[in-house]
């Protein structure tokens, strides 16, 4: 196929059935699309545009479908040190600066806007994270909102967390072939959360016991098994079940009383989410970063930013937060990125997640409630809180049963039973 420019190879048009299309503009002379159209249903048309420099070919300039603008800046190297949000009087407001690397150009100290500072501090000669620390400059032991020091074993695998920011400290032990044995929670500002989990695996790493959620787990045999189902979960317990599509990718979900359907783009992605629970109906559409949440009354506008800015419109009130990550990428901290450290109401949320997944609040109890700014959980996946899952593109997550509903199409290492469904 060519494009308008007569350059062939350049991709112009994707679709999935009339459902989904998805139309690619280029600036003449460049090989990076400028411009993209995406129509959902044949109803909704939305307009994504990138600018890119002419030396590096690095996308400077991005307009996100609900029309916010953002910018990149670039140090020496090439790397990304600085990004901005366009603003109605025409002026850009920085949202976050690189100030400190490693040299492998892993972040060490980062600034975001509302003067929130959060350093990251490494094992000597690597790359692996021993403490997060975030809040004002230079992160004051009085205004800080995260602050996470991490213990490792010889082998590197994490004996502890230190949440000093709400006084909990999690040890895990492992046995001889690494896996985690225990979790262990204590606190001396909250005793009376203070509790242990212990795991139990068979020869080939299934769990077999899990005491936060069930003393036995059963797994297929000579006797019982999934038949022809290639590996995929179907049902579960709770009443759990789980239909796939053609590409092998989860398409509906039922648990607890709610349904929850997919509808895939052309990739991984998912472009589109209908929850459906008693005559409750969310729909909601995902365009690049841009997401619009619609119920029967009202309708939400979420942008999110490099990761860490979530533009949130309803009701013509806008809400901007910045979401702080853990070493693994899970949100820890949301706050509100109008105020400074130390104000009134400047934290939304603390939050946490268990070594499996499953998030926790504020104290380490599992009843975390959901976030009106964001979904995005554990690795910074999109939780389903109300049917105990993670969506993770590609495939979903249980977290109660450490496992993946389907199994991984790329297998690593086929002399290990563990690469079989990671």
């Amino acid at each position: 196929m060519y494009d308008q420019n007569g350059h062939y190879g350049l991709l112009t048009t994707e679709a999935r059935n009339e459902e989904y299309i998805r139309l690619f503009e280029y600036q003449s002379g460049t090989y990076h699309p400028t411009a993209t159209y995406t129509v959902i249903d044949e109803a909704k048309a939305f307009l994504e545009k990138t600018a890119w420099d002419t030396t590096y070919h690095r996308p400077t300039v991005t307009r996100a479908a609900d029309g916010e603008i953002f910018r990149s800046r670039y140090n020496s190297r090439g790397h990304a040190y600085q990004h901005q949000h366009y603003q109605a009087d025409q002026s850009w407001v920085t949202t976050w600066t690189l100030t400190d690397t490693t040299v492998s150009g892993a972040p060490v100290i980062q600034q975001f806007m509302g003067g929130i500072e959060q350093k990251i501090s490494r094992y000597a000669g690597s790359d692996i994270i021993d403490g997060i620390c975030a809040g004002g400059v230079n992160c004051l032991q009085s205004d800080q909102i995260q602050s996470i020091d991490y213990r490792h074993n010889a082998w590197g695998s994490v004996t502890g967390e230190a949440h000093q920011h709400n006084g909990l400290d999690y040890a895990y032990s492992y046995d001889t072939l690494h896996r985690l044995e225990s979790q262990t929670v204590t606190s001396s500002d909250y005793p009376q959360y203070d509790r242990s989990v212990s795991y139990a695996y068979d020869a080939v790493g299934n769990l077999t016991s899990k005491s936060d959620y069930a003393t036995s787990v059963s797994y297929g045999n000579s006797a019982r098994s999934a038949g022809g189902n290639a590996g995929n979960l179907i049902t579960g317990i709770d009443g759990l079940s789980v239909g796939y599509d053609n590409y092998n990718q989860a398409n509906r979900i039922e648990r607890n009383g709610i349904v929850t359907e997919y509808f895939y783009g052309t990739g991984i992605d998912a472009y589109k989410k209908v929850e459906t629970e008693g005559s409750n109906v969310t729909t909601t559409l995902y365009i690049g970063n841009y997401e619009e949440i619609t119920t029967s009354s009202s309708t939400k506008e979420r942008t999110t930013h490099g990761g860490y800015l979530v533009i949130t419109r309803e009701n013509s009130t806008t809400e901007q937060s910045i979401l702080l990550q853990d070493r693994l990428g899970s949100i820890t901290t949301i706050v509100d990125a109008n105020l400074q450290p130390g104000d009134s109401d400047f934290v939304r949320q603390f939050r946490s997640c268990d070594p499996f997944g499953q998030s926790r609040d504020f104290q380490g109890q599992d009843n975390l409630d959901s976030s009106n700014t964001t979904d995005q959980g554990f690795t910074g996946h999109r939780h389903l809180n109300d049917q105990k899952l993670i969506h993770m593109r590609g495939r979903v997550y249980d977290y109660q049963l450490g496992r993946f509903l389907s199994p991984d199409p790329v297998i690593l290492d086929p002399q290990d039973s563990q690469s079989l469904n990671a």
